[in-house]
């Protein structure tokens, strides 16, 4: 349930007013749906309909849009949840938000270590090097000394500065 100006907005007024939104077709600027008076007008209806005073058009978009923005919350929740699950094997959904967000902010350390061990870039991209290997290790001497091989192996690679280039 979500609370608001009108009071407790339930699993079933959630659906519908989904449903009212679906039918509606929406249009949106930039992947962002913008409500027309006709819309709001078939939420403030409906609100009104659930035993509560007259819903006004500012009270329907107002829970209309916690909906909206609890919609994009929760799916953005279930991508990150997704993300931990594949990269971590535990389940997700049984993790609270800290070490969800704790888990998630780490990811790109993992997916670093991941590249190095799998032998997934490029060797001889040494400033990519350099930055992959702080990224997964957060030492700059282990870093210095990747991008070091890596200025080796580009030179093998391209020649050593001996008109070979």
């Amino acid at each position: 349930m979500l609370n608001s100006s009108i009071g407790q907005i339930t699993l079933q007024d959630f659906n519908r007013i989904k449903e009212i939104e679906q039918k509606a077709k929406l249009p949106s600027d930039d992947g962002k749906v913008n409500p027309t008076k006709q819309f709001l007008n078939q939420v403030a209806v409906y609100l009104t309909k659930g035993k509560r005073k007259k819903v006004t058009y500012t009270q329907a978009y107002s829970a209309w849009l916690a909906m909206y923005w609890f919609r994009e919350r929760q799916a953005e929740k279930q991508n990150i949840q997704a993300e931990i699950r594949h990269w971590y094997s535990v389940n997700a959904t049984a993790l609270s938000d800290a070490e969800l967000i704790g888990l998630h902010a780490n990811l790109p350390k993992i997916k670093a270590q991941y590249q190095i061990l799998n032998h997934k870039y490029d060797a001889t991209d040494f400033e990519s090097v350099y930055d992959l290997f702080l990224m997964a290790y957060d030492n700059e001497e282990i870093a210095t000394k990747a991008r070091n091989e890596s200025i080796k192996a580009h030179m093998n690679q391209h020649g050593s500065g001996n008109g070979n280039v």
